[in-house]
């Protein structure tokens, strides 16, 4: 059984319940975080709910993935997981969060939960983000979060699909964050 993660604001309640393992009964509310997000986020085509609820039966068993909850409902989702082809520590993140729920400090907020609990196990030594040049929110959140764009941009870096759903490579920016990066800058945060 993973552990609910809870942390509070400093000086305020916590805007969500906490991070907790993905359930198959988040499988609507999948639908909800990823049905207009899935393309870019996962590389996926767009999702249905069947689909969605699929995927929260077999996240259920899969420690890499984790709810943003609020009263019990799933308003997020977090992904932290090895980079196993890079090996030495190297981990990946990745975020979505229902479109209305979006711009009020959640995403910044779970990461940081997330990143706190990954570094803090020893077995996290790089965290490595990726995300489309066209998404300037999630760039804003990752050089929030303290993250660096690496120099390089990435070709066919994300998958996606086309119009008529055929799989297609777009660039990807890659960001980086390490252990020693993150305990510096994570005073800085306002979560």
């Amino acid at each position: 059984q993973r552990p609910v993660l809870q942390r509070q604001r400093r000086g305020e309640p916590a805007p969500v319940s906490g991070l907790r393992p993905v359930a198959r009964r988040d499988g609507p509310a999948l639908h909800a975080i990823l049905g207009p997000s899935a393309e870019s986020w996962l590389g996926l085509g767009p999702l249905g709910k069947e689909e969605c609820c699929h995927l929260a039966l077999q996240w259920e068993k899969d420690r890499r993935f984790w709810a943003v909850e609020q009263d019990g409902e799933a308003l997020g989702l977090l992904y932290l997981a090895p980079l196993a082809e890079r090996g030495g520590g190297q981990w990946e993140l990745g975020y979505a969060l229902r479109q209305d729920e979006q711009g009020r400090g959640l995403a910044t907020w779970a990461c940081c939960l997330l990143l706190d609990q990954g570094f803090a196990s020893g077995q996290v030594q790089r965290v490595n983000a990726f995300c489309r040049p066209d998404n300037r929110a999630s760039r804003r959140l990752l050089r929030r979060l303290g993250f660096w764009k690496r120099e390089r941009r990435l070709k066919n870096g994300c998958l996606s699909f086309d119009r008529w759903g055929r799989p297609c490579g777009q660039d990807a920016l890659e960001y980086t964050m390490t252990a020693a990066a993150w305990q510096r800058r994570r005073g800085a945060l306002p979560v």
